[in-house]
């Protein structure tokens, strides 16, 4: 766009307008960046504390993205469960590691028949040292929107002192 001023005082003011619009819009940027940097700070913050709670949950938790079931996020007691010291031995590994070799396919049938909503479904573990347990668990598959990509939440439960057979259940069915 071409100006043309009469005098050199139009243009002298048209410049001083333009400073301070632009000045004006500096303010506005600033002041922007400055809210977002806050609430992204506070986003952080709320993210880890939520993150925090999720990884030190009392029960077994773990949420897979899709159906690649591929560990995406673990909480601590699930990785004790199988005998892991630490979650970020079992981020990225597939679920079926954690499940008997002839239980494969059975398992992996299960987990896509849970695709269509909430399944409770009884299995075996394998923990890290060879050693088999008995799990209750639930698969609930969650969706925020038809875009986005879809999550299963785990719930695993050991089912040792729930065993009917164990003296430990016998004793608190006895009483």
């Amino acid at each position: 766009m071409i100006y043309q001023f009469k005098t050199k005082r139009q243009l002298m003011a048209e410049l001083r307008d333009m400073r301070r619009l632009n000045f004006f819009y500096a303010q506005v940027l600033q002041v922007r960046s400055e809210a977002n940097r806050f609430l992204v700070k506070q986003f952080r913050q709320l993210t880890h504390k939520y993150r925090l709670a999720y990884i030190h949950t009392y029960t077994g938790f773990l949420v897979c993205r899709n159906r690649n079931w591929v560990f995406d996020q673990v909480s601590l007691s699930f990785a004790h469960l199988f005998g892991y010291d630490d979650v970020a031995e079992l981020e990225g590994m597939p679920v079926v590691r954690v499940f008997p070799a002839e239980r494969y396919p059975e398992f992996l049938e299960r987990l896509d028949a849970a695709a269509s909503g909430e399944m409770v479904l009884r299995s075996d573990g394998l923990r890290k040292d060879g050693e088999r347990l008995p799990l209750l668990m639930t698969i609930k598959p969650i969706q925020d929107s038809p875009f986005h990509e879809r999550y299963y939440l785990l719930n695993v439960s050991n089912l040792i002192g729930l065993n009917e057979s164990s003296p430990r259940a016998a004793d608190l069915i006895s009483v």
